[in-house]
């Protein structure tokens, strides 16, 4: 599995907003090493996402990951995976540590907030995906 760095976000979002194309790519080389990638480590580029959990996808607008982000939520619908896609306009990739600059990174954190309650709520995911011991 190679990684492209070449999405519509990645473009726009290369440098100056805090985490950059160059970052990513240093990020994705420690993550795989100089040999192949596993499949599982690019979800993008597997072929059949049905059968996955329930998922939750975050993205941010000023992010180089969110057109991937956005894909991967709509590649995971369209295979019938139930899935939560919350989006942050005008927000930067990592608002979740800063969420005392400003109102809307503040609502971010309570949306999150909010996805994780209802999914530790649900009675389904956490029987399906309890850890045995």
């Amino acid at each position: 599995v190679s990684r492209n760095f070449e999405s519509t976000s990645y473009g726009q979002f290369a440098e100056g907003y805090f985490l950059t194309r160059k970052t990513m790519q240093h990020f994705w080389q420690m993550y795989v090493g100089d040999g192949v990638a596993p499949p599982y480590a690019d979800l993008l580029a597997v072929e059949d996402l049905t059968g996955l959990p329930p998922a939750t996808v975050i993205t941010c607008g000023l992010d180089p990951l969110s057109s991937e982000g956005q894909i991967y939520s709509q590649r995971l619908a369209e295979a019938g995976v139930e899935v939560t896609a919350l989006h942050a306009h005008g927000l930067l990739h990592g608002i979740w540590f800063m969420d005392a600059t400003g109102r809307r990174a503040y609502q971010f954190g309570l949306d999150i907030a909010g996805a994780l309650r209802r999914a530790a709520a649900d009675a389904t995911i956490s029987t399906r995906f309890s850890p045995s011991i």
